[in-house]
């Protein structure tokens, strides 16, 4: 910095220096102090504030990120360390949990190392059951492969209802569009929606007679017998 500087300049500041001795590098260190850039506490504050833990940074990782920065902010204690740890960190448990209770710097680190160990573990738990997911879904398609064409062309909810009948038109089920028995009125009993052959109405009717019909030959039978 002091190049900028003729040699008569650099005298003149010398000169208006305190404790300079009578050495050369002791000299050397007052200009150099004299010209070094000087500290913006504000600005090295403002750093401080922005700083934020990233997705895959440590608890004890950001902690040390943070004591580097504050270096230069004059900070008399940790409770400025403390509250960026709160106000900057990943989980919001950890920030609930510090909102709600009193705890010091040291304990706010311990519970921090507690929930990420413990956040660790439930990721492995459930990263495992997620491959055994996987592999049970990759051991049920081998076993669609090797089933007859036929099947495989299939879904197993088309297989399954193949055979089912449409409870109104009785077509197949499920139908591709709408049924076709949808608004139309019903021969025997005039209701709406449904086709003569799948009338219920009828069917009971249907069920009646032949319960009457079966009565009355059991009473011809039974009446026949006893005039014998």
């Amino acid at each position: 910095m002091h190049d900028m500087y003729d040699r008569e300049e650099v005298n003149d500041i010398f000169d208006t220096l305190q404790e300079t001795g009578e050495d050369y590098d002791t000299a050397l260190t007052k200009l150099t102090e004299y010209f070094a850039p000087k500290k913006n506490v504000e600005y090295e504050i403002y750093k401080f504030r922005q700083a934020k833990q990233e997705t895959d940074e440590t608890i004890d990782a950001f902690h040390t990120k943070l004591r580097q920065l504050s270096v230069n902010c004059e900070f008399t204690d940790d409770n400025q360390v403390k509250s960026q740890i709160v106000q900057g960190c990943s989980s919001s448990r950890l920030r609930r949990k510090a909102l709600r209770e009193d705890m010091t710097l040291e304990q706010l680190l311990l519970s921090a190392r507690a929930l990420e160990l413990s956040e660790k573990q439930a990721n492995e738990i459930e990263h495992k059951d997620e491959k055994l997911e996987t592999n049970a879904l990759h051991k049920k398609r081998n076993v669609r492969r090797n089933q007859p064409r036929y099947l495989q062309d299939k879904r197993p909810e088309q297989r399954v209802n193949r055979n089912n009948k449409c409870r109104n038109c009785g077509g197949e089920f499920p139908h591709r569009g709408k049924c076709p028995a949808q608004g139309k009125s019903c021969n025997f009993c005039k209701k709406l929606n449904h086709f003569e052959k799948m009338c219920r109405s009828k069917r009971n009717t249907n069920t009646k007679r032949s319960v009457n019909t079966l009565r009355t030959q059991i009473l011809k039978t039974t009446l026949n017998v006893n005039q014998r």
